[in-house]
This record gives C-alpha cells, sequence and structure tokens, in this order.
C-alpha cells in the first residue's frame, strides 16, 4: 500500500537521510518519491538543493576517479549478451550494467 501523500509538508531529518541513501545506492526519484508519499517533483526539487548544498554529489562531476572532464567524452567497453532462444527478457536485465535498484525498478516495471 502506497503511503498517504504529504502535501507541502517540511522534510524531516529522517526524510533527509532517506534521500541522501537511496540517490547514493542508485534509485530515481520516483522510486524514492512512492518510498516518502511525495511527489517525484518535490523529490527532485529537494534533491537539486541537497546538491547545491554541497550535501550531495553535483550533477556531471565523477570526483577524482574520471581525471579530467574530458576522460568523460572516452567511450568506455561495454559487455554485450547475444541472447539465445533460451534467453529472456528477465536474464538480459540481470547481466546488464545497471545499478541493482534500477534492475529492480526495470523488472517490476516489465511485470
Amino acid at each position: 500500500m502506497r503511503p498517504r501523500r504529504r502535501h507541502n509538508s517540511i522534510y524531516t531529518t529522517e526524510d533527509t537521510e532517506t534521500i541522501l541513501r537511496m540517490k547514493t545506492e542508485g534509485y530515481t526519484c520516483n522510486v524514492i518519491a512512492k518510498r516518502l508519499g511525495r511527489t517525484k517533483a518535490a523529490v527532485q526539487a529537494f534533491v537539486f538543493n541537497l546538491r547545491k548544498q554541497g550535501r550531495l554529489g553535483t550533477v556531471g562531476t565523477v570526483g577524482t576517479v574520471g581525471g579530467t572532464q574530458m576522460d568523460l567524452l572516452k567511450p568506455s567497453p561495454m559487455h554485450v549478451q547475444t541472447p539465445t532462444s533460451q534467453t529472456t527478457l528477465v536474464d538480459l536485465v540481470i547481466n546488464s550494467d545497471l545499478t541493482k535498484a534500477n534492475k529492480i525498478e526495470l523488472i517490476t516495471s516489465l511485470l
């Protein structure tokens, strides 16, 4: 059962911690919004403010892992699985490079 929506209510410390944890785990704003009983737009706005405050990673940066910003433009190698007659769509999703949260979201949307 979906939680009751909380329109125009202040974000609690628990809400903030939940958003920070779920975003770092790779969950989308839509999934977080459903969990908190808020709209996707409200969560997106809150995430934007968290990024402005420096409490959440900023968009487009990779920290020290990527080196320079030019490294973002270089293609990275991909693993492509060739489907067989025994391969299901779920198998392709499970073996993809998606995060665990995105795999779960994609599989549940297919059901």
